[in-house]
């Protein structure tokens, strides 16, 4: 296997020669690779295509294309804004210019790293009625439940919940995946461990009594339980 900057520049020359801009990003940048790591490249071309996503294997790698124009990539980059996970402007920020015609890699990197430094927006009132709502729901379900497949399923859904409300609520990014241990781990280690022995405990030993109490507490912290006078009103 070829090293990842030589392999996307290859990429490049071979696929995209005429791009203007040209950026690799993600975990080969980052240092974080693993074995199953693929190189994400930002490419901005002048192309009249809508903007695409696309998979391939070269090179020995499996690589990821986000081929924008600068009109689309401010659109998109936005739109990660307004729904808290600025995909885009985090991956062009943190990466490797390839190609630079004219510095519009430089241009779109330095905006984005403005876009990022602007903060998440906090939710507003409806939003943090809702994700309340949401969460006390799901808590039910978990008390009252007495099926362990179906606990899996709760389980998941409600970490991830109120994995964004403590994210979003100090201040921080949204994520989902790999990015919520990150996030949350950034966030406060030491509750990020408090959480991590409640899902132990569950996994391990079927004991959901101390994931329970830790979503009850920190929910307190928004305003608690949300269920009697919540009310939704379709527009």
């Amino acid at each position: 296997m070829i090293p990842p900057k030589e392999a996307a520049q290859k990429y490049i020359e071979e696929y995209y020669p005429d791009c203007r801009a040209a950026i690799l990003a993600g975990s080969v940048v980052r240092g974080e690779a693993t074995a199953t790591s693929d190189l994400d490249i930002i490419i901005i071309t002048n192309t009249s295509k809508p903007p695409y996503r696309e998979s391939i294997y070269r090179y020995g790698w499996p690589i990821e294309a986000f081929v924008h124009t600068e009109e689309s990539f401010f659109k998109f980059a936005n739109g990660d804004l307004d729904r808290r996970r600025p995909s885009l402007p985090l991956m062009l920020s943190e990466g490797l210019i390839l190609k630079n015609e004219g510095d519009l890699a430089g241009f779109l990197k330095d905006e984005s790293l403005r876009m990022l430094q602007r903060g998440v927006r906090p939710f507003s009132a409806g939003e943090l009625k809702n994700c309340r709502y949401r969460i006390t729901d799901l808590l039910d379900d978990l008390i009252g439940s007495a099926n362990p497949d179906q606990d899996l399923f709760i389980i998941n859904e409600l970490v991830q919940e109120m994995g964004n409300l403590l994210l979003v609520g100090n201040g921080q990014w949204q994520a989902r995946g790999k990015w919520m241990a990150r996030s949350l781990k950034n966030l406060d280690e030491d509750l990020y461990r408090e959480l991590m022995g409640a899902l132990k405990a569950f996994y391990g030993e079927g004991n959901k009594k101390r994931l329970l109490a830790f979503i009850e507490r920190e929910l307190k912290r928004f305003g608690g339980r949300l269920f009697a006078g919540y009310k939704i009103v379709e527009e």
